[in-house]
């Protein structure tokens, strides 16, 4: 987890799959807003349940239900309105 240079306020999270003895483990690259961080309590070695949803992915701390971040698809974003909201 460090600060991303190319964007202020955000990290780059690394997160990588808990692969099956013998399996190839998968992993990539979150870009997410500080804020999303802090209330998902992200540290090094915390497991997160990343849910495949209709819209997108689902970011949960393991055993947690409600998602600290969610990331929407090309194809469900462009059908919203976006707007910037206070982060209070």
């Amino acid at each position: 987890m460090a600060p991303n240079a190319a964007r202020a306020g955000t990290l780059r999270v690394h997160l990588e799959q808990l692969a099956q003895p013998g399996q190839q483990a998968e992993s990539f690259d979150l870009i997410l807003p500080e804020l999303a961080a802090r209330r998902g309590a992200l540290a090094i070695g915390v497991r997160i349940d990343v849910r495949e949803q209709p819209y997108g992915y689902a970011f949960a701390r393991e055993a947690v239900q409600t998602p600290f971040f969610l990331a929407l698809d090309d194809t469900s974003a462009r059908g919203l309105k976006l707007r910037a909201v206070d982060a209070s």
